[in-house]
Parts: structure tokens; C-alpha cells; sequence
């Protein structure tokens, strides 16, 4: 049978390290300080990097579905509740208090300490509840925490559709992901031109289909129907790494052509499908460099590199550092390094003590939650 990534924890790994390079694609998109204009593929490809967030989108359905749905034993909501605020909450809160003070001055300079008062508390209880992506008007804390208030309705809807996915028969796998991934993309088409652009980009109801197709391809690459000789194994490699090469250069090439809400609403799925296909042959030696033990750290600490570099990124600009690019590898080492300690010295044992607490033993180990979110 073909190794794949649910067979062993180690098959975890690769996918874990991929999410450091993805958010920091969108740490990237947000502070590069070089050639941030102009036609050029460098341009092109940093103003992909929001696309990013919809990877994490596709990669929390996987994941969830590799954690709760293989053994279907059923998910109990009260242990997946608890697991899913005990690993993002704590750091979520950390870091929209400590954006607090940049986004009050603006306030305070627009509209006055009082109204700026009134307006900022506002703001901080509408983002705690997770609606900073449902109304626009509540961003400006940590800006990248929209996702998390997306990734909130994913997690509200999981116990409740994800076995009925798990499911379908292979034939109907395939069809629904199919229907799913270009029905999605054709919403977002139609839509674009009557709504908002803000609201095609950061309303949880676009992105609902991209976690969706998540757990649908789960369902299909953590039961494969055959088995697998080791030249059927190299050819797929093959297949699969052309595939990437391809697709990778006709987006960095030709992507900036597409609507932006196009993009980061889940176009790019089959590149997402293609990527873990490839990094779940673990005898290849793409598998074999994301699985480094120091690149699996950084991927259970992209969580906080995307949260921190932010309000790292306003820190800069309040010291008058930021754009300057003398600077900006002493701006990328920081928020590498806060994100790992974040990790190892609040992150982790802020959820041990949430579970603790609440006293819940989920099934997700630290690594799967890191890589879920």
C-alpha cells in the first residue's frame, strides 16, 4: 500500500514544516521592503503570498479529518472544542492586546481620546467573539487575525459534516470535491463584481468550500484503493513533481492576471493537493528535507510567526525601521525567533493548562494542533 501520511506521526512532519514556508510567504507579502512594484515575477509572487492563508484553510480540513475522522469513532464535540480554543486562544489574545496601543494612537489622532476609546473597545470585544471577518469594521487588531475568526466556523461545522464527507464512496469523493472546488471558484467570479472586495476576501462563507475540499481529499489520499509497486511509486513522483514545477510557474507567470479574490479563494487548491501528494511519499527526498527535526520547530511555530510579525512589523514602523532594507533580516530573525519561543514557553504550555483545567485529553498531539490551524 502507498505510504501515506496518515500511516505514522513522522508523515505529519513534512506537512508541518510546509506551514513555516507558508506563513512566511504571507510574513513576506506584508513587509518585503524590496521592488514591491512594478511588472516583475519577484512582484508577482510576493503579492501571492496572501494566497497562503487559503493553504491553511485546505490544510486544517486534512488534518482534522487525519486526526478525528480515520478511526470513525466519532468526534466528541466537547474534546474538539476545547482542543481547537486551547491552541489558538491564548495566543491569539496576547497578540491583539499587544496591537491595542498602535491602533488606539491611530484612533486617538482621527477621532479624538474618547471616541477612540469607545471605538477600540469595541473593536477588541468584537474580536475576541471571532467576528473581525464578518464585519469588516472590526479589523485592525493584528490584521492576519481574520483568519481565525474563519477558522472558528470551520471548526463549529467540522463535528457535524465531516463523517458525512468521510463517508462517500471514492466515486462520490471525487465528484463532490470536484463540485465543490469549481462551484466555490465560480461564486467567487460572480460575486466579485456585486459585492465588496473586502467582503469576496475575508468573509468565512467564500472559504468554507476550500476546508470542505480539505476533508474531501483526505478522505481519498488516507484510503488509497491499490497497491502500490515501487515503480508505480516513482512514476507517481514524477507525475506529481511535474505537475508542481508546472503549475508553480504558470501562477508565478500568469496568476497576477486573475481577479486577487480568485486567487486567495481557493483556486490554487490542485497546487495544494499536488504538494501534499508529493511530500507524503516519504522515501523521496522532497519528504525527506521537510521531515529535518529543526524544520518541523518552525512549522509548529508558524502559528505564531503569522500572529506575531505584525504587530512586530507596527513596532518597526513606530521606530521608523520598517521599509528600510539594511533592517529588514534583523525584522525577520525577531519574529522567527519570538515565534519560537512563543511556542515552546506560552503557546504549549498556556494549552496544557487550558486542558488541564477544563479537564479534557484530546486527541490531538501538539504537532497535529499546530498544523490544523
Amino acid at each position: 500500500m502507498a505510504e501515506q501520511p496518515g500511516t505514522s506521526g513522522s508523515k505529519v512532519h513534512a506537512l508541518t514544516s510546509l506551514r513555516f514556508f507558508a506563513a512566511l510567504w504571507v510574513v513576506l507579502y506584508h513587509s518585503f521592503p524590496w521592488n514591491r512594484t512594478g511588472d516583475n515575477v519577484l512582484s508577482h509572487v510576493l503579492d501571492m503570498g496572501a494566497a497562503s492563508v487559503s493553504f491553511f484553510f485546505f490544510l486544517s480540513g486534512y488534518i482534522l479529518s487525519y486526526v478525528y475522522l480515520q478511526n470513525r469513532s466519532g468526534v466528541d464535540r466537547r474534546k474538539f472544542y476545547v482542543a481547537r480554543l486551547a491552541r489558538i486562544y491564548p495566543l491569539f489574545v496576547l497578540t491583539m492586546l499587544s496591537s491595542v496601543p498602535f491602533l488606539l494612537t491611530d484612533r486617538i489622532e482621527k477621532y479624538g481620546m474618547k471616541a477612540a476609546i469607545g471605538k477600540t473597545a469595541v473593536t477588541i470585544v468584537g474580536n475576541l467573539a471571532m467576528l473581525q471577518a464578518w464585519v469588516l469594521n472590526l479589523r485592525g487588531l493584528d490584521i492576519p487575525n481574520w483568519s481565525l475568526a474563519v477558522e472558528t466556523v470551520f471548526y463549529a461545522i467540522f463535528p457535524l459534516v465531516g463523517f458525512w464527507f468521510w463517508r462517500r464512496t471514492r466515486g462520490q469523493s471525487i465528484g463532490l470535491g470536484l463540485a465543490l472546488w469549481v462551484g466555490s471558484v465560480a461564486v467567487v467570479v460572480g460575486a466579485t463584481p456585486h459585492l465588496s472586495r473586502d467582503i469576496v476576501l475575508y468573509n468565512p462563507l467564500f472559504h468554507v468550500p476550500t476546508f470542505l475540499v480539505g476533508i474531501v481529499f483526505a478522505r481519498l489520499h488516507l484510503t488509497p484503493s491499490v497497491t502500490e509497486g515501487k515503480r508505480s511509486r516513482d512514476a507517481q513522483f514524477a507525475g506529481l513533481l511535474a505537475a508542481l514545477v508546472a503549475g508553480g510557474a504558470a501562477v508565478t507567470v500568469w496568476g497576477h492576471l486573475l481577479p486577487v479574490t480568485v486567487l486567495r479563494d481557493g483556486a490554487l487548491v490542485p497546487l495544494y493537493c499536488v504538494l501534499i501528494g508529493i511530500l507524503s511519499l516519504g522515501e523521496y527526498w522532497p519528504a525527506k528535507v521537510f521531515q529535518a527535526s529543526w524544520l518541523v520547530v518552525l512549522g509548529e511555530a508558524s502559528y505564531g510567526l503569522y500572529l506575531i510579525h505584525f504587530p512586530v512589523l507596527k513596532a518597526w514602523e513606530a521606530l521608523h525601521l520598517a521599509g528600510k532594507a539594511i533592517y529588514y533580516p534583523l525584522y525577520l530573525g525577531t519574529c522567527i525567533g519570538l515565534s519560537v519561543l512563543s511556542f515552546f514557553y506560552f503557546e504549549a504550555p498556556a494549552r496544557r493548562a487550558i486542558l488541564k483545567r477544563l479537564h479534557t485529553k484530546p486527541r490531538e498531539t501538539l504537532e497535529t494542533a499546530s498544523a490544523a490551524q
